[in-house]
């Protein structure tokens, strides 16, 4: 396992780990939340006649378990879109999160149910997932798919933590070349991670005044999360 340098952050009075892979982390909880895998989503485009390659659920899955190991997570959250479809989740999939799981079977697995698990239906037994729908507290923390609007149903001094806009930042690199890094972006009190799964798109985030942009860089760089300038 790599190790990778981390940023570490206060928000909402508590100290979290923000892992490069796309990870928060809460330390003195040994909880982790991620967002965002869509596993299965190569498979469903290969069944729709898209060449696409294979292979992105054993990447992610690796990645998922180096959290789980250099964290020495008790707990791991899932903020929503675990899995892509119904269609995705060929027995290949199936069995390569089985064996995932069965890797780690002391881990307390919870997955927030996003709009792609709803759509997929049950999960398999065997991944010993325990599936809800958000809001949901753990560690002290409100857990949900889709960010919440701003307003007065927001309580200020706890944070939310989401996933569902995969947000990326635009960079300018010279006069010709822009970079589009996934990030965590912190709208108080609302923490919005990265997507998870390397087969997702991205949503450009356009931060106001107040709000935090910590950027994830490409991990073959080695490099920690940078908090950017708004």
């Amino acid at each position: 396992m790599t190790p990778r340098p981390l940023l570490d952050v206060t928000l909402c009075g508590r100290t979290w780990a923000l892992d490069p892979r796309g990870a928060a982390v809460l330390p003195e909880a040994r909880t982790g939340f991620v967002a965002d895998l869509h596993l299965g989503k190569t498979t469903h485009f290969r069944r729709t006649g898209l060449a696409v390659p294979e292979g992105g659920e054993g990447w992610d899955l690796g990645r998922l378990g180096e959290v789980v190991r250099a964290h020495g997570l008790r707990r791991l959250v899932v903020l929503g879109d675990l899995v892509h479809t119904a269609r995705g989740l060929a027995p290949e999939v199936v069995d390569r999160f089985s064996s995932w799981r069965a890797a780690h079977p002391e881990l307390d697995l919870v997955l927030v149910r996003g709009n792609h698990d709803r759509g997929a239906g049950a999960l398999p037994p065997e991944w010993g997932i325990q599936s809800v729908d958000g809001p949901v507290r753990v560690a002290g923390v409100e857990c949900r798919h889709e960010p919440p609007p701003p307003g007065p149903s927001i309580e200020p001094d706890t944070a939310v933590l989401a996933g569902h806009l995969h947000p990326v930042v635009r960079i300018r690199e010279g006069m010709h070349r822009a970079l589009r890094p996934r990030c965590f972006w912190w709208r108080p009190p609302v923490l919005v991670l990265p997507a998870f799964g390397a087969f997702t798109g991205g949503h450009r985030v356009r931060p106001s005044p107040g709000d935090r942009i910590f950027a994830v860089p490409p991990e073959s760089e080695g490099v920690a999360v940078v908090e950017l300038g708004v």
